[in-house]
């Protein structure tokens, strides 16, 4: 998880969009209660955003409201993370579940998008499995995946069992970092992102994922198999996906294409280019079928500059 960013005031499309306040509500699934945060239309074609390790639904509050212009879009809290509950032991194929429970309470009328950052790109991989014809196309946002299962590692990464209990929330969100790190944030979106990873607790406050999450299962390119769904990688330039490895892994998932690059990113797209990420997402969305009714909200149809 840095404050250490790019130094800029908010533009006007960024208040807008997070002047947008979504819908927060919760769906039961088989494992917990996943909460949820929705924009734009019920019944419009269906867009998942889905976060990354150690993450949250808010990582996509300045991306969705853009894109809620002419599509529902859903973004959940994986279990361990936001404010989606703790489970006793955590995996792809569980968090996997959630997105399933997700979409088929939307109840969409055709397919859906499943957009997956990093980590999150293997559970819409996942659930993209299990869901079949339900899937239209999975973008996987600098998805990182080893040749095989034990060749994942993050260095200078020590996760602990239980967080460290600060005793006021402004000393925690300062200590906000990445990982990887990266001094090139846009310094508004990891703000708002910081202020929302915390939560109160007995005697003070903690981050508000699982530290046990890192426990979870692992997979390689050896775990991947082919998808009747279209498939489209995207890196950032300065990620952890070379484009070697991006298109090894879409001739593996049945897919194959040089991946989109977005310049001037990390790893951690959404928070250094949200803007290019947008228009990335809105380009996927495109081949979703028609929304079979008018949005409420009046929004620009261009993309934020």
């Amino acid at each position: 998880m840095g404050l250490h960013a790019v130094s800029l005031l908010p533009p006007d499309w960024f208040t807008s969009a997070i002047a947008d306040t979504p819908q927060h509500d919760r769906v039961d699934s088989r494992l917990t209660s996943t909460a949820c945060r929705r924009w734009g239309e019920p019944g419009a074609a269906l867009i998942v955003l889905i976060h990354g390790g150690a993450a949250h639904s808010g990582w996509w509050d300045h991306i969705a409201p853009t894109l809620a212009a002419h599509y529902r879009v859903v973004a959940p809290d994986l279990a361990g993370h936001g404010d989606t509950g703790r489970l006793a032991a955590y995996s792809f194929d569980s968090w996997a579940g959630q997105i399933i429970d997700v979409v088929q309470d939307e109840d969409p009328a055709g397919p859906v998008l499943l957009v997956g950052h990093s980590m999150g790109g293997l559970v819409a991989l996942r659930a993209a499995e299990a869901l079949g014809s339900v899937a239209a196309e999975v973008l996987m946002i600098d998805t990182e995946i080893p040749a095989t299962r034990d060749g994942f590692t993050r260095p200078g990464w020590k996760p602990t069992r239980e967080h460290r209990v600060h005793s006021d929330r402004e000393s925690l969100v300062a200590r906000f970092r990445t990982l990887p790190s990266d001094e090139e944030h846009l310094d508004y979106v990891t703000a708002h992102v910081a202020n929302q990873s915390v939560m109160p607790t007995a005697g003070g406050w903690a981050w508000k994922f699982d530290p046990n999450f890192f426990d979870h299962d692992r997979l390689g390119l050896e775990d991947l198999v082919a998808l009747p769904c279209r498939v489209t990688i995207v890196r950032g330039e300065r990620g952890l996906v070379d484009e070697k490895l991006a298109t090894r892994t879409a001739a593996i998932l049945g897919h194959p294409h040089r991946p989109v690059t977005i310049p001037g990113s990390g790893h951690h797209v959404p928070l250094d280019q949200p803007v290019a990420l947008t228009a990335v997402i809105a380009h996927a969305a495109r081949t979703l079928p028609p929304c079979p009714q008018p949005t409420t909200k009046e929004h620009d149809d261009a993309l934020p500059q």
